[in-house]
C-alpha cells in the first residue's frame, strides 16, 4: 500500500503523497469535529465564505468570467470559495453526468486562470432557478464552514427577458445560458437569499480588473456609505484591497452621504475618520450632500416595516454614531433616541456620555450576536400610549416605493464624485420597496448608469465592525 510506512527507513516504492494527503484529511475531519455547533462566531471572526453563481454555455465557459476574478480577489478574507453553474436538465437522461463533468472542469481551468482556490459545482436542475440556488447554498460547505455569502453578476441585458410570454423569454435567453430565467427569478432569487441570512453580492463589472492584472497606482476604491449596513461594505473593500491586484496603487475613498440638513458635515467627518482609525482602515473621508431624495429610505427599513427581512439596516450613518447638528465634538453625543442599543442583549454602557463608536461604549462580552436596532418595540417610550400612537400614526402612512428620480440624483452624485474611479461599491437597494420585480431592476439599472465597475452589497447585520476584543 502507498501510505504503509516499513520500518528501517522508507521504502523506494514508498507513495509519500497519499501519506500527506490522509493526515491532511484526518486533520480536516478533527477541527470540523471540534467546532461543530459553534456556527456562531464572534464578529472579529466573521469572515466572507463565498459561493459565487456564473452561467456557463454548453462546455462549461464562464459567461461573466468577472465574478470570478473578484471572488479570487476576495481570497484574503481567507473563506471558503464556491463556485456553481446551474443549468437545465436532469441527471435521468443519458449523458447528463459526463456533460456535467466536463463543465465542472472546463470551469476549474478558469478558476485556475483567475487564481481563484475553491469548489467547483455543476448542477442540473429542471426546478425552478430561484430553488436551485437556494438549495444549492444551503447544501453546499459543511458545518461552519458554508457559504455566508452569496456573489452574483448583474443581469446587463435584462430588458431581454421583459417579454409577455414564457416561452418568447426563454428563447430570448437561451442564446446565453439553457437554464430559461426571468426577472421574477432574479428578483425572487435575490430575495430568497436575503430571507437565508446571506449576504448578497451584486457586481456589474464591464471592465473589472483580471487577478493577473495590476491596479495602476492613483486608482481609487469609491465607497457610498449611506446607512449603517455593520460596515459590510467597508470590510468587503478593504479585504478586496489587500489584494495583489490593488494592494500598489489602490486608495479607499469613503463618501458619507448626507441626507439630512441637520447633519453637520465637519462632525460627520470627524466620527468617521476616528471610527475608521480605530479599525485600522486607510481611507480618505469625504462628506458630500444629497437632500430631498430621501435615499436613505430606499437602503434601510422602517422599524414599524412588519415586511422587511430581520437584519437589514434602520439608521443613517449619522444615526449610527448618534450625531446631531454642531461644530465641536461635545456634539458627538449619542441621541436620546439611540440610548436603548444593546449588543447582544447588554445595553450600552456609555449611557449617552460619549460616541456610540467609542471603545467604552460596546459591551464586555464575546457573544456574536450584532447590535440590536431599534423597533417599536424596545424604543424608549414614557408609556404606553405613547408608544400605541406612535404606531397608529406610521401604520396611516403609506410605504415608501424605489424612485426611479431618486435612483437618477444617486447616480449623478457618484458620477459627478467617482467617475474615474475603478470600482464604487455601495448598498443594494431592499427588494420589498420595490411593487415588481421590474420596478427593482429599473432602479438598480438607473442607480448603476453609465458605471462600469459597481459592487453592490446587502449585509445581514451578523457581520459588523466592532473594536470588541
Amino acid at each position: 500500500s502507498g501510505n504503509r510506512l516499513e520500518g528501517g527507513g522508507s521504502s523506494p516504492g514508498a507513495d509519500w503523497g497519499e501519506v500527506i494527503d490522509s493526515v491532511k484529511y484526518k486533520l480536516t475531519t478533527a477541527v470540523l469535529a471540534r467546532v461543530t455547533g459553534s456556527e456562531n462566531f464572534h464578529a472579529k471572526n466573521w469572515m466572507p465564505q463565498i459561493l459565487t453563481v456564473v452561467d456557463t454555455d454548453d462546455g462549461g465557459y464562464p459567461l461573466q468570467s468577472e465574478v470570478l476574478a473578484l471572488a479570487a480577489q476576495l481570497q484574503k478574507g481567507r473563506g471558503l470559495n464556491v463556485v456553481i453553474s446551474i443549468k437545465d436538465g436532469s441527471f435521468l437522461g443519458d449523458g447528463v453526468f459526463e456533460k456535467a463533468q466536463h463543465c465542472k472542469t472546463t470551469l476549474k481551468k478558469f478558476m485556475e486562470k483567475e487564481r481563484l482556490t475553491g469548489y467547483a459545482k455543476v448542477i442540473f436542475s429542471e426546478e425552478n432557478y430561484p430553488e436551485t440556488v437556494w438549495n444549492a447554498v444551503m447544501n453546499s460547505g459543511l458545518g461552519p464552514v458554508s457559504p455566508n455569502t452569496v456573489l452574483m453578476s448583474w443581469v446587463t441585458d435584462w430588458k431581454k427577458l421583459l417579454t409577455q410570454d414564457e416561452d418568447d423569454s426563454a428563447a430570448a435567453f437561451s442564446e446565453n445560458d439553457d437554464k430559461a430565467r426571468t426577472v421574477d427569478d432574479y428578483a425572487n432569487t435575490l430575495k430568497g437569499l436575503i430571507n437565508m441570512r446571506r449576504v448578497v453580492c451584486i457586481l456589474k463589472g464591464l471592465s473589472f480588473p483580471q487577478s493577473r492584472d495590476k491596479m495602476p497606482r492613483g486608482s481609487t476604491i469609491d465607497i457610498y456609505w449611506v446607512v449603517d449596513d455593520g460596515g459590510i461594505c467597508l470590510l468587503m473593500s478593504y479585504i478586496l484591497s489587500r489584494s495583489t491586484v490593488w494592494r500598489a496603487g489602490v486608495k479607499i475613498r469613503v463618501f458619507v452621504v448626507l441626507t439630512d440638513a441637520d447633519e453637520n458635515p465637519q462632525v460627520v467627518e470627524h466620527a468617521v475618520v476616528d471610527f475608521l482609525q480605530q479599525m485600522r482602515i486607510d481611507a480618505v473621508v469625504i462628506t458630500v450632500d444629497l437632500q430631498n431624495a430621501s435615499l436613505q429610505d430606499d437602503f434601510r427599513a422602517d422599524p414599524w416595516d412588519k415586511n422587511c427581512p430581520s437584519g437589514v439596516p434602520t439608521l443613517t450613518v449619522c444615526e449610527k454614531f448618534g450625531l446631531k447638528k454642531g461644530g465641536d465634538d461635545d456634539d458627538l453625543t449619542v441621541a436620546s433616541s439611540l440610548a436603548s442599543y444593546t449588543y447582544g442583549g447588554v445595553p450600552s454602557p456609555c449611557n449617552g456620555s460619549k460616541p456610540f463608536w467609542h471603545n467604552s461604549c460596546m459591551p464586555c462580552t464575546l457573544e456574536s450576536t450584532p447590535p440590536t436596532f431599534p423597533t417599536v418595540n424596545n424604543m424608549p417610550f414614557d408609556n404606553n400610549h405613547e408608544r400605541d400612537s406612535m404606531m397608529r400614526q406610521h401604520q396611516k402612512q403609506q410605504p415608501r416605493c424605489l424612485s426611479l428620480d431618486t435612483a437618477k440624483k444617486f447616480n449623478n452624485l457618484i458620477r459627478r464624485h467617482s467617475s474615474p474611479a475603478s470600482l464604487v461599491v455601495t448598498h443594494l437597494p431592499l427588494l420589498h420597496k420595490a411593487s415588481e420585480s421590474v420596478d427593482f431592476m429599473e432602479y438598480v439599472e438607473t442607480m448603476m448608469n453609465h458605471m462600469n465597475n459597481v459592487l453592490l452589497i446587502l449585509g445581514t447585520g451578523v457581520e459588523y465592525l466592532t473594536t470588541v476584543a
